[in-house]
């Protein structure tokens, strides 16, 4: 224009390089803006996330620090089998774990203002999930040895009760009066020796 000879073109072109550049200066803003918000919405998430990770992780902690193992050897069964639910639920929740973890390191990188906080609210987080992990770790290996003290117990329960049916029958009987009398306690006596052998054996 101000080279075809227009009366404003040199205005216009000034014109118009103003604009271009105040143009270029939005857009700049409006990219810095998007970029500030997308950080804020991923850390907003990330907040919430581990907030409802922690939280969980405090429940499955506390189901593992359980000292109940059971009245008997049937319920220990019972505490076993709930155990194992547990653990299951604590596998399937490591793809949280590691999602939030993710999330962390990719608002560490982002150059967010937050990342200190981020950091320690993430270091924290791997802390508790260590000790849930290790408490669980404990309960299997106690649950394991109360499973022994509940079967030795059982096992010796029915010893003694059937020692106790065996020394019923061990008491001196009435002298038999005939020989099927005497053949009869002769054979009662041969099984209890040899339940009392088979009880010797079991001990």
């Amino acid at each position: 224009m101000a080279s075809g000879g227009h009366p404003e073109g040199a205005a216009l072109v000034t014109r118009h390089d103003q604009l271009a550049g105040s143009l270029a200066r939005l857009q700049r803003l409006a990219a810095s803006r998007q970029a500030a918000l997308m950080e804020s919405v991923c850390r907003l998430e990330y907040l919430a996330e581990s907030a409802e990770l922690e939280e969980w992780v405090a429940e499955q902690q506390a189901a593992a620090s359980s000292e109940d193992y059971g009245q008997d050897y049937e319920h220990l069964l019972i505490l076993r089998y709930k155990f194992e639910e547990l653990r299951h639920r604590v596998e399937s929740g490591g793809e949280r774990f590691n999602q939030c973890e993710e999330l962390a390191k990719k608002l560490v990188a982002s150059d967010s203002p937050y990342i200190a906080d981020i950091e320690k609210r993430q270091e924290g987080l791997g802390e508790s999930w260590e000790r849930m992990v290790e408490k669980i770790q404990s309960r299997s290996q106690r649950l394991a040895a109360a499973g022994e003290i509940h079967r030795f117990h059982r096992d010796a329960g029915d010893l003694l009760a059937r020692a106790g049916e065996r020394r019923a029958h061990l008491a001196p009987p009435p002298t038999p009066r005939d020989l099927r009398a005497a053949t009869a306690l002769l054979r009662d006596h041969d099984a209890a020796e040899n339940d009392m052998v088979s009880i010797d054996a079991q001990t």
